[in-house]
C-alpha cells in the first residue's frame, strides 16, 4: 500500500510524529505520536494506531485504538465500548470499535484524511 502525498500530509498535520509498519499480511500499522486529544478526555495527547487493510483506500478502515488509556475527565471512565485491550507492535492498546456506518466509505473518494477527520469527530463525541 503507498502512502499518497495527501495521506502523509494528514498524518504530519495530526502529530508530532508518526511511524509505519507493514505486516506479512498485507496489513499497514500507522503509530500517530503525540495526537493531541480534546478537553474533556484524558491524558491530553496519545500514541494513536491505525490498522488499515492491505486494499486500503479501496477497503475502508475499521476501529483505531491508543495508548495510554484514554477516559472521560468528568467521570474519570472509559468512553463507550473502549473497555477491550488488544495486543499490537509488543503493546497493549485500548480498542476504539468505532465502525463506519454502511455506505460511509467511498472507495476511490476517501482515504487516511477522512479516516483522521472520522476519528477527531469520534473523540470529540466521546469528550461531549
Amino acid at each position: 500500500m503507498t502512502l499518497e502525498h495527501d495521506d502523509v500530509q494528514a498524518l504530519n498535520a495530526a502529530a508530532e510524529s508518526w511511524e509505519r509498519t507493514d505486516e506479512p499480511n498485507g496489513w499497514v500499522n500507522l503509530v500517530l505520536h503525540g495526537y493531541t486529544l480534546p478537553t474533556g478526555l484524558l491524558p491530553s495527547s496519545i500514541d494513536l494506531l491505525l490498522r488499515l487493510p492491505s486494499q486500503f483506500p479501496d477497503a475502508a478502515p475499521d476501529m483505531f485504538w491508543a495508548i495510554p488509556e484514554v477516559t472521560q475527565a468528568r467521570t474519570g471512565t472509559f468512553p463507550r465500548n473502549t473497555e477491550v485491550h488488544e495486543p499490537y507492535l509488543g503493546r497493549t492498546w485500548q480498542r476504539f470499535p468505532r465502525h463506519l456506518a454502511p455506505g460511509a466509505w467511498q472507495a476511490g473518494v476517501d482515504g487516511l484524511p477522512n479516516w483522521l477527520a472520522t476519528i477527531g469527530r469520534s473523540f470529540h463525541a466521546d469528550a461531549a
